[in-house]
């Protein structure tokens, strides 16, 4: 297991002169010569590495378009280890971004991967370390920190024996560990003037918990307006389009008149109560 010292978990939330909210989480992780090490650095890649098919990267950032940035990293030490998820992103969408980055961990935890995905992993992973091997620089820095760690150079050719000996077992263990939710320690820094400031906190996870999910033709309408539009500012979000989703199924309306469309997003919530045969007009300028 990794060492503890005197680690114990924290969540901190502080108020910054920032425009989007930022987190780090984490956990202590495996020192520089614990057996464990090398799946960690697999599982890390694999997680939120540096490529684009990263799970982190897939199924939030390019699949709800919410992160600005997001990445993990696992950095060992002489004496202990440390595992660490970053994410930029719009403070709306932090508490959504954060269910997700530990849906996505559970995972890794709960289901083992298969004979084709293991394989997949190591093989990018080995050519990620393959190209790195093609900075002189990089060789250097990694051939002296392995001098003075290890006493010894490995080739690449060991290194990529060790990256196959790695099993799906070992990879579910250490994220059973690393991943746990219960040792994992936060630290978000959010806007000084972010709008929902005013709403207690116990009242919005209250709204959170208890709304509808998003309709996926809103997913993607919200994920194409942050990928396409510059500093996009949606009056309209999750939240506030499932209540107007409700008032419309409640009042049931022949016809709509919206001031200001932007990209649509409002229009659509309307449009989930209206009657069959209603009509809808929405106006905006020309920009």
């Amino acid at each position: 297991s990794p060492s503890k010292l005197n680690y114990k978990p924290r969540q901190v939330v502080s108020k910054r002169d920032v425009n989007q909210a930022h987190l780090m989480m984490g956990n202590v992780a495996y020192d520089s010569h614990h057996e464990n090490r090398r799946a960690l650095v697999l599982l890390n890649n694999i997680l939120g590495g540096p490529a684009m098919n990263s799970r982190l990267n897939l199924n939030i950032s390019e699949k709800y378009g919410f992160a600005y940035h997001l990445e993990s990293a696992f950095v060992s030490y002489a004496d202990t280890g440390l595992f660490s998820v970053y994410l930029g992103t719009e403070p709306k969408y932090l508490d959504k971004s954060i269910k997700l980055i530990h849906r996505e961990l559970s995972k890794l935890v709960d289901k083992k991967l298969g004979p084709i995905q293991l394989n997949q992993a190591k093989q990018q992973l080995k050519g990620q370390l393959s190209l790195a091997r093609e900075s002189g620089l990089n060789t250097m820095l990694a051939m002296g920190k392995s001098l003075l760690n290890y006493n010894e150079v490995d080739t690449l050719e060991d290194v990529f024996d060790q990256i196959e000996s790695i099993t799906a077992d070992q990879l579910q263990e250490v994220a059973a560990e690393i991943f746990n939710p219960d040792q994992m320690s936060s630290l978000i820094f959010e806007p000084n003037n972010w709008f929902m400031d005013f709403i207690e906190h116990d009242i919005l996870d209250y709204a959170i918990n208890h709304s509808d999910s998003e309709p996926e033709i809103l997913q993607q309408l919200n994920r194409e307006t942050h990928i396409k539009v510059l500093n996009p500012r949606m009056l309209a979000g999750d939240y506030q389009g499932r209540l107007l989703s409700m008032i419309s199924f409640m009042v049931r309306p022949e016809n709509i008149l919206e001031i200001g469309t932007y990209t649509g997003y409002s229009a659509l919530c309307w449009l989930e109560g209206l009657k069959d045969g209603g009509e809808i007009h929405t106006i905006d300028k020309n920009e």
